[in-house]
């Protein structure tokens, strides 16, 4: 035989154990001895007996808690001391002053009483402890801002010309001009050195080439004096060109220029998951209310991954910004829709869009945010990659790349307009992801990350890059 409470709300388990021992204890009694369970029915009426012991043991559990707070009264008595009056007299000063607080209600445990909201309300402790300017947890993220371009964290030591062996450069044939014979093993160990940093296979062969162009026909004389110094020279002006790209983005004056004329300036962020989105978009948001003054509101679109609008909270709280979401599970397209709207109405300067991180063969989501991109058609989109990552990165940008430009309509064809490369002090010198990236989509890094607080923010430094490789 099994007998199952089943019960509404939340329940003192002392109190449901000794119900249910009750229960069990009374319907035993009523069943006759040699009973078949199997030929006949329990023939059993037990709601008045129910009643009566609910009834018993809901009083016995007042008595319970009655007979506890007068214990916990006397032990308070004696504690004070009895028979001293300095003690007395300490302890009704103590009464007298509890009389002044607040008393702290039990809280009622009845079978019968229907839960209501505002007793939900009170179990809920997610908030009732959030300071929104908790000097703490700003200073998680604050810290002394360097507006230097200078992202470098690499020494020059370990740089591709340092490494090549001195006697390569001593192989030249006895004619008048440059060979390609002549030239063939100092490109192959340029080639080896550079794909050890990180840089794409196919950006090592368009480097070679172009520097076999600028080296072979020349004639010898020019390289007599220094023939390692000419190489390196080249080899430094190629990864030049590459590295700058031919558009250019600057954030905070194309930001001031759209204020000046009365008009939002939107940003989106998109890129992978984990790769520090939420992060760097309130880095940005960081550099842009410092340097511009700017008015600045934070859209939570989001609505994928667990914690992602907690997340932007309490950045938006340090940073003294209005975070505009609408929950989880909701249209990402539509609520950034929304937001664009209500900032345009509350006349604000900026609006940065964070968007759910997707892997770039998810089809589905890639789609999704091809929509968004189409519906609200921000001013910049920028792609934010780990420096970390090598060729993968590779693969994600140009994934992402292609999917707006097939959602976007044939007269107005949207791209990724920025890279932001993040864990760029964790590299060293393997900085070869940000030359492959640039190459790739021939837009410039805008900037790169260098930490987790919101000062640990660089605009990209190409000579650093040039400076580590050649």
């Amino acid at each position: 035989m099994v007998i199952l409470i089943v019960y509404q709300g939340i329940q003192n388990s002392a109190y449901l154990d000794n119900l249910f021992n009750k229960i069990k204890k009374h319907f035993v009694k009523l069943i006759p001895k040699n009973f078949n369970f199997f030929e006949h029915d329990l023939p059993i009426n037990f709601d008045k007996q129910f009643l009566k012991i609910l009834e018993e043991s809901d009083k016995a559990m007042e008595r319970s808690t009655t007979d506890s707070a007068n214990k916990n009264s006397s032990n308070n008595k004696s504690e004070g001391g009895e028979g001293n009056e300095e003690n007395d007299s300490e302890a009704s000063g103590k009464h007298e002053n509890k009389k002044n607080k607040t008393k702290k209600n039990a809280r009622e445990w009845e079978l019968n009483k229907k839960i209501t909201k505002k007793d939900i309300d009170k179990l809920d402790y997610s908030s009732k402890n959030e300071n929104k300017n908790n000097p703490n947890e700003i200073a998680k993220f604050e810290g002394e801002f360097d507006d230097s371009s200078d992202s470098s964290t690499v020494e020059n030591k370990n740089n591709i010309m340092s490494q090549l062996n001195d006697s390569i450069f001593k192989m030249f044939s006895s004619n008048n001009t440059i060979e390609e014979s002549d030239i063939e093993k100092i490109l192959q160990d340029i080639k080896t050195k550079l794909l050890s940093k990180n840089v794409a296979v196919g950006i090592c062969d368009v480097l070679i080439e172009t520097m076999k162009e600028k080296l072979i026909g020349k004639k010898k004389t020019m390289f007599s004096l220094n023939v390692k110094k000419t190489v390196s020279t080249i080899f430094s002006d190629t990864l030049q060109s590459i590295l700058i790209p031919k558009d250019s983005v600057d954030v905070l004056r194309s930001a001031l220029e759209a204020k000046s004329l009365g008009k939002l300036y939107s940003i989106c962020f998109l890129g992978v998951n984990g790769v520090g989105k939420s992060t760097n978009l309130a880095k940005v948001c960081y550099y842009l209310k410092t340097k511009g003054n700017l008015k600045i509101m934070i859209a939570a679109c989001d609505t994928f991954r667990a914690g992602a609008i907690e997340q932007l909270r309490i950045h938006a709280q340090c940073l003294d910004v209005h975070l505009f979401e609408k929950g989880y599970g909701k249209n990402a397209a539509a609520i950034a829709k929304d937001a664009i709207s209500y900032a345009k109405k509350e006349k604000y300067d900026v609006i940065l869009i964070d968007t759910a991180g997707r892997m770039q063969d998810n089809e589905p989501l890639m789609r999704s945010l091809g929509k968004l991109i189409l519906i609200n058609n921000p001013d910049l989109i920028l792609f934010v990659g780990e420096a970390l990552v090598g060729n993968d990165a590779i693969d994600q940008l140009k994934k992402f790349n292609q999917t707006l430009v097939d959602a976007t309509c044939d007269t107005n064809k949207r791209t990724i307009d920025g890279i932001i490369l993040t864990k760029f002090d964790t590299v060293d010198d393997k900085v070869g992801t940000a030359l492959s990236m640039v190459y790739l989509t021939g837009k410039p890094i805008v900037f790169v990350g260098v930490g987790q607080k919101y000062t640990h923010l660089k605009k990209f430094n190409v000579n650093m890059v040039v400076k580590a490789l050649s």
